[in-house]
């Protein structure tokens, strides 16, 4: 995936292509932690635990294989997604930013994150083709931190996910390390769907272990 540079015309911008994360990428997002759900060289769309007010700008930073991506931003936009499902029970936001005054080499830094995850991509899944063990993702870590993804069944399909510092195991579901990927996670909400208690248990022991 090439990343356009930051200093695009807003016509340019319209059309920059944008990069999901399959895993949760926390950052920064001034004094506050956020996740980013996707990125392009002109702006991001992240959740985060604070209310932002439109037109106001923000600093927004991640790191990811020990390269620091930093840039100042504008918000567009911002609304509330989820009362009470932040990792403390904060109400989540979800704003959308287009950066501005970003360092020069922010573009290339972002062009090399996003390459860096392709590369490990296709080694994963060449690994599952030969029938190797897929390498494990860095543990996603921001100040020092690790997260988890707690995921938690609500009714007979519905779950509810948010992400977390806290590895416990709740009785109703099952908290993973935030590195596994989305498949990876659907995967195992699926099976958890189908198991009486005592899979569910394995389940749950299985992802302590992991954590």
């Amino acid at each position: 995936m090439t990343i356009q540079t930051i200093d695009a015309s807003p016509s340019e911008r319209r059309g920059a292509p944008r990069f999901r994360f399959s895993f949760v990428m926390p950052s920064m997002l001034g004094r506050g932690e956020a996740v980013i759900l996707d990125i392009s060289a002109e702006g991001a769309r992240v959740m985060h635990f604070t209310s932002l007010a439109r037109g106001s700008q923000v600093r927004l930073v991640f790191f990811y294989a020990g390269r620091r991506f930093a840039a100042n931003a504008r918000v567009l936009a911002s609304r509330v997604v989820g009362l009470g499902n932040g990792p403390d029970g904060e109400t989540s936001y979800q704003s959308r930013l287009q950066f501005s005054d970003a360092a020069i080499d922010a573009a290339a830094t972002l062009t090399q994150i996003v390459q860096h995850i392709e590369i490990e991509r296709m080694r994963r899944w060449e690994s599952n083709v030969a029938g190797e063990e897929s390498p494990m993702q860095e543990d996603v870590v921001v100040g020092g931190a690790q997260y988890f993804m707690r995921c938690r069944l609500r009714g007979r399909a519905h779950w509810n996910k948010c992400w977390t510092r806290d590895p416990k195991q709740p009785e109703d579901g099952f908290t993973v390390p935030a590195k596994l990927g989305d498949g990876e996670v659907a995967i195992l909400c699926e099976a958890y769907e189908k198991m009486d208690g005592d899979g569910r248990a394995l389940i749950r022991a299985t992802a302590s272990e992991a954590a």
